[in-house]
C-alpha cells in the first residue's frame, strides 16, 4: 500500500532568488517528517519506504506501508492530526492523499 501525499503550494522557487531565507521545500518537509517520525532515524511503524521530491509546482512524498491499514493508522493518527495542529517550519496547506496497491515492489 503507498499512500501519496502531494502538497501542492504555490511554488518557492521564484521566491528564494528574492527572499533567501525563506525555507526551501526540502526544509519544510525536513521539519514536517521530524514532526511526524519516532526518530530521525526510524521510520512509522508500518512504513517500510519513503521517498520525496519536487514535482512541478509541488512537493511529494510517497510513503510505502506494509498494509493499507498500517497506511491508514499512520495517516489518521499521526499524519493528519499534526498536520492540523500545524508544524513548525513545516507545510502549511492541506495534504492530497491518495492511495494505491503495489503490483511490484523490488528490494
Amino acid at each position: 500500500m503507498v499512500s501519496t501525499r502531494q502538497r501542492r503550494w504555490q511554488s518557492l522557487n521564484d521566491q528564494i532568488a528574492n527572499k533567501p531565507r525563506l525555507p526551501t521545500n526540502r526544509s519544510r518537509h525536513g521539519a514536517s517528517i521530524a514532526a511526524v517520525h519516532p526518530s530521525e532515524d526510524r521510520l512509522p511503524e508500518g512504513q517500510i519506504f519513503p521517498a520525496a521530491g519536487l514535482s512541478p509546482g509541488c512537493w511529494t512524498a510517497v510513503a510505502i506501508h506494509d498494509s493499507k491499514q498500517s497506511c491508514e493508522r499512520f495517516r489518521d493518527h499521526v499524519l493528519m492530526p499534526k498536520m492540523q495542529q500545524g508544524i513548525t517550519g513545516g507545510f502549511a496547506g492541506p495534504v492530497q492523499d491518495s492511495t494505491f496497491d503495489i503490483h511490484k515492489l523490488m528490494h
